[in-house]
């Protein structure tokens, strides 16, 4: 019988099949490259601009990933397919990355301050950078065992430090958008932490909440610069105060917490600027937020 290029359904499957297979483990191997290239190099050096193109690919990747729906919330990082955050692990780069955007904020911090201007690619590749490894810790500390790994103590202090930088120099974001930036990816980190608290201990992570007055340094964050956050921001640093403030340090060094009168008064200037629409119709938010809702009641008292 004579070939006329009929192919039958049984074929072309096998054939798609293993064109994606071959696909798959193409981009693999061409992630794992990217991952490997991480390394510690010197600011805006050709090595650390190569990186930069590298993680903001590698942070489009896991947000790709981490909206793939999972078998199990409860699943564990090598149980999912979030394969670039898995090969981030395995290659011990994670707190490689936290000491790398910890050095590139500060010295961001430098030329804001010394109102250095820079190049528009330059500002491009800051921006990728930023916005790269900010997204991608940011997925990898979503699971329990990348947070294990990490020096959270270093963590809360850049945290703190971003937070605090715009509440003494605001004009620095005022009017920007703060997508993906660290400015708002803060309240993200503090979250997830947070919410390994029964995992890692609350005696090992509030004290270092106490110490940087991550409260303090938040609440007059958002009373500036509220309005500039996306309502899943907002969302999760209401549950970062609501976590504190559940917290048996907190039911016995409130002192530690909120530093001044200034502070509770900030805290209720939030409420009335968006807190309390934030839960005025979520029934399920409000059962999150019901100790942060509580301190806020109290101090209506």
């Amino acid at each position: 019988m004579a070939d006329y290029g009929y192919k039958s359904d049984t074929y072309a499957t096998t054939v798609d099949t293993d064109e994606i297979e071959d696909l798959s483990k193409r981009l693999q191997k061409d992630l794992r490259k990217h991952v490997r290239s991480l390394g510690d190099y010197q600011l805006f050096s050709k090595k650390w601009l190569d990186m930069a193109e590298a993680l903001k690919r590698i942070g489009d990747i896991t947000k790709m990933e981490t909206d793939i729906e999972k078998d199990s919330e409860d699943a564990t990082l090598w149980e999912c397919d979030e394969i670039a955050l898995r090969f981030l692990l395995e290659d011990g780069k994670l707190n490689l990355c936290l000491r790398n955007l910890i050095n590139f904020k500060n010295k961001q911090r430098e030329m804001r301050r010394g109102k250095e201007s820079v190049t528009k690619s330059m500002a491009q590749s800051m921006a990728n950078f930023e916005k790269g490894s900010g997204v991608m810790l940011q997925n990898a500390w979503k699971h329990v065992e990348a947070m294990q790994m990490t020096d959270f103590t270093a963590l809360v202090e850049h945290c703190a430090a971003t937070i605090n930088e715009v509440v003494v120099s605001p004009d620095q974001i005022r009017g920007r958008d703060l997508t993906d930036l660290q400015e708002a990816l803060s309240f993200h980190y503090l979250h997830s932490l947070l919410s390994h608290m029964d995992d890692i201990g609350e005696n090992r992570i509030m004290p270092v909440i106490a110490k940087n007055e991550i409260v303090q340094k938040s609440l007059q964050f958002l009373a500036l610069h509220w309005k500039q956050l996306s309502t899943l921001d907002l969302i999760k640093a209401c549950e970062v105060f609501s976590i504190v403030f559940d917290s048996e340090d907190y039911s016995t060094h409130e002192d530690r917490y909120f530093g001044t009168y200034d502070d509770k008064k900030c805290l209720q200037t939030l409420n009335d600027s968006f807190i309390e629409d934030l839960t005025s119709d979520d029934r399920d938010l409000r059962r999150k937020l019901r100790p942060l809702l509580d301190v806020i009641d109290d101090l209506d008292d």
